[in-house]
């Protein structure tokens, strides 16, 4: 862990949660991967979800939307926070096994699953580490309902 001490304040990062904090990169490199997109909702998942996924969300005019992770102790009995639209992007530091992003994609199926009425697309991820957009995978362009 590495902490930057000052005077009045002590900051503390870890290397996995650093670029979780940079947003200014973050927001500018979502304008320029996301420009042209259609898109309504941004969902995230976690500590650096929450860190950044509202304050995208906000600064880009979207939805937002949180998924909690499995046993995270909350008081809350809902499985996800926020709004969720018609048209989703999955906001993420990384993908690397695909486990994290099959559980946002179930929690979101089930979250509307009773509601024959509602429809949302998953339009494909944005990845802040690397500032790329990767559009939805053959297969996973499909409504969710």
């Amino acid at each position: 862990m590495t902490y930057v001490r000052t005077p009045e304040f002590k900051t503390f990062h870890s290397g996995y949660m650093s670029g979780a904090w940079d947003f200014e990169t973050i927001l500018a490199a979502a304008q320029k991967a996301l420009k042209g997109k259609r898109y309504d909702t941004l969902v995230g998942i976690g500590l650096s979800g929450a860190i950044v996924v509202p304050r995208l969300a906000a600064s880009l005019g979207k939805h937002a939307l949180i998924i909690r992770k499995p046993n995270d102790g909350s008081h809350s009995w809902l499985p996800a926070e926020g709004t969720l639209g018609h048209r989703w992007i999955f906001v993420d530091d990384f993908i690397d096994t695909g486990a994290t992003y099959n559980r946002v994609k179930e929690t979101v199926a089930n979250l509307i699953e009773r509601d024959n009425e509602f429809t949302t697309k998953y339009v494909g991820d944005f990845l802040y580490n690397t500032g790329r957009f990767e559009a939805a995978r053959k297969g996973d362009q499909h409504d969710d309902h």
